[in-house]
């Protein structure tokens, strides 16, 4: 009964971790490329100016 509840954990565990680093790498992602077209025209408004 214990191996089977360590394995059910370590599985809970495993697919908890495959999740949660799936999320980061997506939601740092979808940041980067939501933030990269701003600075763009920030250093494009920059030029005009000058």
């Amino acid at each position: 009964m214990t191996t089977l509840d360590s394995d059910t954990v370590r599985r809970g565990l495993a697919a908890a971790g495959l999740f949660a680093t799936g999320y980061a790498l997506g939601y740092a992602h979808g940041f980067e490329s939501a933030l990269r077209p701003r600075i763009w025209d920030s250093k494009r408004a920059e030029r005009r100016r000058t």
